[in-house]
C-alpha cells in the first residue's frame, strides 16, 4: 500500500506541478496528506511527519524572505549598477563570455559548499545583466547550478559529508578519490557555457536586433528616486561583510545574517518609516510566495520520508531488478539520479536510498565505497532540478521564474552532465563495473 500510494503521489505531482495544473503549495500539502490518511496514521503521527519536514525547510524559507528583501533594497539603492554597466560595456555581443563568467563566479561562490549561499551571491548580481541583454533567467540558474554541482564534491559539501557518514570514511579521503571527477565536472560546466549559445542560437543580435549596442542600465523616474549612489561605499562594505560572515561564521544560520543585513540596510538607505515600509512591501509578494512553496515542500518531504513511503518505493524498485543487473545497481541508480531526484530529496536519497543500494550491491561483491562514489557522482549536478530541494526554490525565486520553466529548461542538461560524469568515472576505473 505504501508503494502504491507513493507512486500515485508522484503521478499526481507530475500532473499538478510539473505540468503546471496547480500551485505547488496545493500539491505538496494535499497529495501526501490524503495518502497518510488513507494509510490510517493518527493525527499526532501526521503532525510529527509535517514538523519533521518543516524542520528541514523553515530556515530556507526565512532566509528567502530576508535575502530577497536585502538584495531588493540593494538593487533599489543602485549597489550593482556601476558593476553591471561595466560588464555590459565589456561584454558587447559576446554572450559566451557572459556565460563563462557566470560559471566561474558561481564556482568561487560555492567554495563553502552551500547551494543557498551560491544562489544568494550570484543570481541577484547577475540577473540584471541577463535581463538587460534579453538572456533567459533560466539559463542563469542552469549555469550557476552546474557550477555548484561541480564544486559540491568538496569535503565539507553536503553530498560528501552525508556519504562519508553512511559508509564510514573520512570526507577528505573520499574527496581525494573524487577529485578527477570534480575537475571533469568543472570542465563540463565551462563547456556548457561555451556550447549553450550555439545550441540555442543565442546572441545579442537576435535578442536585441542587428544594430543593438550594449550601453547602460536604464531607469524610470520612480526608480531613480530610490537610488542612493552616495551611499554606494557603505552598501558595498555592508554586503561584503555579510558575505564574509557566511564563510567565517559557519555555525551562524544564513537567515540570521540577512536579518541583520536588512535591519542595517533599511535605515541606512531609507530614513523615514514610510520609505522603509514601501521597500518591504515592494519585495514582499515574491518573498512570501516562494516561502510558502518552500514550507509546503517540507510537508511533502516529511510525510513521504517519515511515513516510510520513500524507503518502500526504493525497495520495490530494487526488488524488481533482474538478478543479472544486481551487480550494476549502484551504476543504474547513478545514471538515473536525475529523475530519481525530482521527487526524492537529498536526505532521502542518501539516508534512505543509499543504504538499500549498499546492501544489494554488497551481495554481489560491490564495496560500500563504490556505491557511495557512484551515487555522489550521479547526484552532484541533478539536485538543482529536484522538486523537494528547498534551495531550488530559493534560486528560481531570486531569478523570478516558475519551477516548471526551470525544470523544462534545465533537466536535460543536468541529466546529460550526470551521465557523462558517471561514464568518465567508469572509464578511469573509479566506479568498477564488477
Amino acid at each position: 500500500m505504501l508503494v502504491l500510494l507513493g507512486f500515485l503521489i508522484i503521478l499526481g505531482l507530475i500532473y499538478f506541478v510539473f505540468l503546471g495544473k496547480s500551485s505547488p503549495v496545493v500539491a505538496f500539502i494535499i497529495l501526501p496528506l490524503i495518502a497518510v490518511l488513507i494509510l490510517g496514521f493518527s493525527g499526532g503521527e501526521i503532525a510529527d511527519f509535517i514538523m519533521t519536514g518543516i524542520d528541514q525547510t523553515w530556515q530556507i524559507a526565512v532566509l528567502f524572505i530576508f535575502s530577497i528583501t536585502y538584495f531588493g533594497i540593494m538593487n533599489d539603492a543602485g549597489l550593482f549598477d556601476k558593476v553591471i554597466n561595466k560588464l555590459l560595456y565589456f561584454s558587447q555581443n559576446r554572450v559566451t563570455a557572459i556565460y563563462i563568467s557566470t560559471v566561474l563566479i558561481a564556482m568561487v561562490a560555492h567554495l563553502d559548499g552551500s547551494g543557498a549561499t551560491t544562489f544568494i551571491i550570484t543570481i541577484p548580481a547577475l540577473l540584471p545583466i541577463y535581463l538587460k541583454l534579453g538572456l533567459k533567467p533560466t539559463t542563469l540558474i542552469l549555469l550557476v547550478a552546474s557550477a555548484a554541482g561541480a564544486m559540491n564534491f568538496v569535503p565539507w559539501g553536503g553530498s560528501t559529508t552525508r556519504t562519508a557518514s553512511i559508509i564510514g570514511i573520512n570526507p577528505t579521503e573520499l574527496w581525494i578519490e573524487l577529485l578527477p571527477v570534480q575537475v571533469f565536472a568543472m570542465l563540463l560546466a565551462i563547456g556548457l557555457a561555451i556550447i549553450l549559445p550555439k545550441i540555442e542560437k543565442v546572441d545579442l543580435k537576435n535578442t536585441q536586433g542587428e544594430g543593438f549596442k550594449v550601453s547602460t542600465l536604464e531607469f524610470t523616474e520612480e526608480q531613480l528616486k530610490l537610488k542612493r549612489y552616495k551611499l554606494l561605499p557603505f552598501n558595498a562594505i555592508l554586503t561584503i561583510a555579510l558575505v564574509i560572515m557566511m564563510f567565517a561564521f559557519k555555525d551562524l544560520p544564513l537567515f540570521v545574517i540577512f536579518m541583520i543585513g536588512v535591519a542595517i540596510a533599511l535605515p541606512l538607505n531609507y530614513r523615514t518609516l514610510k520609505e522603509q515600509h514601501a521597500r518591504i512591501e515592494a519585495h514582499a509578494s515574491s518573498a512570501i510566495l516562494m516561502a510558502t512553496i518552500i514550507l509546503s515542500a517540507g510537508v511533502f518531504l516529511g510525510v513521504m520520508s517519515e511515513s516510510g513511503m520513500i524507503t518502500e518505493m526504493a525497495n520495490a524498485v530494487v526488488g524488481i531488478l533482474p538478478d543479472f543487473m544486481g551487480q550494476f545497481v549502484h551504476i543504474l541508480v547513478a545514471l538515473f539520479a536525475a529523475p530519481i531526484h525530482l521527487v526524492v530529496g537529498t536526505d532521502p536519497y542518501y539516508y534512505g536510498l543509499m543504504p538499500v543500494i549498499e546492501n544489494v550491491a554488497q551481495t554481489f561483491g560491490i564495496s560500500s565505497k563504490s556505491v557511495g562514489i557512484a551515487m555522489i557522482i550521479g547526484e552532484a549536478p541533478t539536485w538543482v532540478v529536484s522538486a523537494v530541494a528547498p534551495a531550488v526554490y530559493l534560486a528560481i525565486g531570486l531569478a523570478g521564474v516558475e519551477y516548471k520553466e526551470h525544470l523544462k529548461y534545465s533537466f536535460k542538461y543536468t541529466w546529460a552532465m550526470s551521465i557523462l560524469m558517471v561514464a568518465f568515472a567508469i572509464v578511469i576505473g573509479l566506479i568498477p563495473l564488477k
